[in-house]
């Protein structure tokens, strides 16, 4: 009897309150897609890494999920003016979680903060802030709701996204300052924004690994072409389940 892919989404976490947060949006999009999403709370530094990394054994596909920012250290730069809050136990457990996933080959999406995650865990690096390090950049961090469409975007014929989308060019909201600069190796960018920031990319090594800089969780109720990234996860990783 079949049953439905276990997907295992990344929370974030407040150090401040003590809190695991994560946007409702994120696991409804996976259930909505057929998957079963299942919470992945950040561990805490006093809990060793071979004590909750097998978790991923048991996922048939990971969901980095949006949140504050990477701290540059792990992309091997100094901090630069216009960098936000960043959170070092959540830094360092969405890293070890998607190079584990990745050496799985455990299928992937990463939205806002987790298409960054993705990239410097595979190895690329980051503008820290685009407003002051990317001339002529639109506004990124939009002040619409977050269901608003605010910019179009490029699609690459043929890459992932434009193949879940079907179209070329889609409009989507945007929440960010930091987006992805070097791409990693084996890497792809599959969507770009006018002012030329990458948009998307995607792996070309593993079975499915990409990630997104807008936020579809908050779209698809309102517009449910932006379901489409949901359900190319759970897709991928509904045929995956029984694996070795």
């Amino acid at each position: 009897m079949s049953t439905k892919p276990l997907i295992g989404i990344a929370s974030g976490f407040d150090p401040d309150r003590g809190m695991i947060e994560l946007r409702p949006e994120y696991a409804f999009g996976v259930a909505e897609a057929g998957g079963i999403p299942v919470l992945l709370p950040v561990p805490g530094p006093e809990v060793p890494d071979d004590r909750w990394l097998p978790v991923l054994d048991r996922l048939d596909g990971l969901l980095l999920s949006g949140g504050p920012d990477l701290a540059p250290a792990e992309f091997g730069e100094p901090p630069l003016k216009g960098l936000g809050r960043v959170v070092p136990e959540r830094d360092h457990y969405e890293l070890v979680l998607t190079r584990r996933a990745l050496e799985l080959d455990l299928p992937v999406l990463g939205i806002c903060r987790g298409i960054q995650t993705l990239a410097v865990a595979a190895g690329g690096t980051l503008y820290q802030d685009i407003d002051s390090q990317v001339a002529g950049v639109w506004q990124h961090r939009q002040l619409a709701p977050r269901w608003h469409a605010s910019h179009a975007v490029r699609l690459l014929t043929g890459s992932v996204v434009a193949e879940a989308y079907g179209r070329t060019e889609i409009m989507v909201n945007t929440f960010h300052h930091q987006a992805v600069k070097g791409l990693p190796e084996g890497f792809v960018a599959t969507a770009w924004s006018d002012d030329g920031l990458i948009e998307a990319m995607e792996s070309t090594r593993h079975k499915l690994a990409f990630g997104v800089q807008w936020h579809p969780e908050g779209l698809w109720a309102h517009d449910r072409l932006h379901l489409a990234v949901f359900t190319r996860l759970v897709s991928v990783a509904g045929a995956g389940q029984g694996r070795s």
